[in-house]
């Protein structure tokens, strides 16, 4: 009887040496196989000191550097090697050596090459992240293998071809697909709307085309859905209505088509809609209005008709809109004057009607307004003055009326005014040496008349302005030119007399002068020819004097250089005929 128990006792301790022996050759295996596909690599030098058996007890990778193992340490279940700068293929990597691995990281780094078959005998993954490599091929078939899959990343790689339906029937773990930045073709297949829990999809950036698959209105969990930069088209399922959990919707730069869903308004949750660069039509439905947490909203080049809906007043959280490039008509609804977070409007391009609304005043947190050609009437709001944080203001090629308000010129944030092609009259104020901080001017193309005050010498920060086709006269205005910044002038076909000012002459960065159809004179400046940047330059039609210096061949890029019907004597120097990319007026 003693000896029997013996015998089992034994045995039991024969079993479990047993036991741990092949857990530890397992483990052992893997270190193998680990340092097989290191000394593959062309650079894997950050695994050189710290991938080695001096360093692990019993041969164990372990405790090397982006490896991890199973609690009992007997198998490895984590590889996270993301931005070590490693650069070879996967060709070495034997995928049937860890049998245990769940968790496979190798963003940022310089692999390339095909994805091997060999990836579908893990089994166990459910993270798995190859992105921003230079990995090219077809996603394998065998990763259909990989049932337990959660999370897949491989964007910004060179992976083609088409999606396999049968990836998307067998991962039903899977809550992020990030396929972005690769050349994947084909349709998205309608297979993708068997991912319930998914919450996320980014297929931007890719060459997918035909339509959205209606199917995906059955990812009910989805709160981020990304199919820009592709070549869709057809119409926006209204399916997508269905997507209750959504935040994130965008779809720009494709070829969609059609009219905008009513059912998008039923995304409660949505708080960016980007859906700018397609070829939609219609009008914006009034069901926009139901997006309460709305911040975002991009509908830019398209081809919406109509006016834009008042219930947009409601969209309270809105930071931005932007409606450019569109047919939209009608007047600027005065309940965007409710929008209180609003920081960007852009709505350039159309052909809005009536009156700049005095509720604009409202936007107090605006910083970029822009509203640049359309048909606007009437005067420029002196509500706009309350408008103390904008930065940018485009109101150009309009057929706004009245002078403009002095209230304008308080805007010291201002960094871009554009009121050209108006029919703006009057004189421009010495308060406009308030927008010390103004870089873009541009008052071409109005009414204007009398001289420039002298306070424009304040606007330190000017690198570009704009005041041709008015009735302004007297000097040019003293201007103070940043070098390193490229400046441009334009002043043509005004009344401006007296010479050239000092301050232009001696501009360095000088890039564009137009200053053609005045009553200019004096000599023409030798300084011009030191102007290595100058591109173009007319200063035709004036009654300038002088002959032209040799010293213009310094500008080294000029393209463009008109000085006819003025009293130049002498030749054009053979140094300027032969500047590159020359032509003469």
């Amino acid at each position: 009887m003693r000896s029997d128990r013996l015998l089992l006792l034994f045995f039991l301790l024969w079993s479990l040496c047993s036991l741990g022996d092949a857990r530890a050759q397992s483990l052992q295996a893997e270190a193998k196989a680990l340092l097989k596909w290191r000394d593959s690599l062309q650079d894997a030098h950050v695994l050189n000191s710290s991938w080695s058996f001096l360093k692990s007890r019993y041969g164990a990778p372990c405790q090397w550097d982006g490896i991890q193992c199973s609690s009992d340490k007997t198998s490895v279940v984590k590889i996270s090697l993301q931005n070590k700068g490693l650069r070879g293929t996967l060709n070495y990597f034997d995928f049937a050596a860890f049998p245990n691995l769940a968790h496979f990281d190798l963003r940022g780094n310089n692999l390339n090459g095909s994805i091997p078959d060999g990836i579908g005998n893990l089994s166990k993954l459910t993270f798995l992240d190859l992105s921003v490599n230079q990995f090219s091929g077809s996603l394998p078939v065998t990763m259909a293998n990989v049932t337990q899959i959660s999370e897949f990343w491989i964007s910004d790689n060179f992976i083609d071809g088409e999606l396999i339906p049968s990836f998307f029937t067998n991962w039903r773990n899977l809550t992020r697909l990030v396929l972005f930045g690769n050349k994947l073709t084909g349709n998205i297949p309608l297979e993708i709307g068997q991912l319930e829990k998914l919450t996320r999809l980014d297929l931007a950036h890719n060459l997918f085309q035909g339509p959205i698959p209606s199917s995906i209105g059955n990812m009910s969990s989805l709160t981020s859905l990304n199919l820009s930069v592709n070549n869709l088209f057809g119409r926006v399922p209204s399916e997508m209505g269905k997507l209750s959990s959504l935040v994130e919707l965008s779809l720009y730069s494709n070829q969609l088509t059609g009219s905008m869903p009513k059912a998008l308004g039923n995304l409660s949750g949505l708080s960016h809609m980007i859906i700018l660069q397609n070829k939609l039509s219609g009008e914006i439905p009034s069901e926009i209005g139901n997006l309460m947490k709305l911040t975002d909203l991009d509908l830019t080049d398209n081809s919406f008709l109509g006016s834009i809906p008042p219930e947009i007043g409601k969209l309270k959280n809105l930071v931005s809109i932007k409606l450019s490039f569109n047919s939209l008509a009608g007047p600027l609804p005065t309940s965007i004057g409710q929008l209180s977070s609003l920081v960007n409007l852009i709505i350039n391009d159309n052909h809005l009607t009536g009156t700049i609304p005095q509720t604009i005043g409202e936007l107090t947190n605006l910083d970029f307004l822009d509203l640049d050609t359309n048909s606007l009437t009437g005067s420029i709001p002196v509500q706009i003055g309350n408008l103390s944080s904008l930065q940018h203001l485009f109101l150009g090629v309009n057929l706004l009326t009245g002078t403009i308000p002095q209230e304008l010129w308080k805007l010291s944030a201002l960094i871009e005014l554009d009121l050209a092609s108006n029919f703006l009259p009057g004189l421009v104020p010495p308060s406009i040496g308030n927008l010390s901080d103004l870089y873009f001017l541009n008052l071409s193309n109005n009414s204007l008349f009398g001289t420039l005050p002298p306070q424009m010498s304040n606007l330190t920060s000017l690198g570009q302005l704009f005041l041709s086709a008015n009735n302004l006269f007297g000097s040019l205005p003293s201007i103070i030119c940043k070098g390193g910044m490229p400046f441009v002038l334009s002043a043509s076909n005004n009344h401006f007399t007296g010479s050239i000012p000092e301050s232009l002459r001696n501009c360095t960065s000088l890039y564009k002068l137009t200053l053609s159809g005045n009553q200019l004179s004096g000599n023409i400046s030798e300084a011009f020819g030191s102007y290595p940047n100058l591109l173009r330059i007319d200063i035709s039609n004036n009654q300038l004097t002088g002959e032209l210096s040799p010293s213009w061949s310094g500008c080294h890029s000029l393209q463009r250089l008109d000085f006819s019907n003025n009293h130049i004597i002498g030749k054009i120097p053979g140094s300027i005929s032969q500047l590159e990319r020359f032509q003469e007026e």
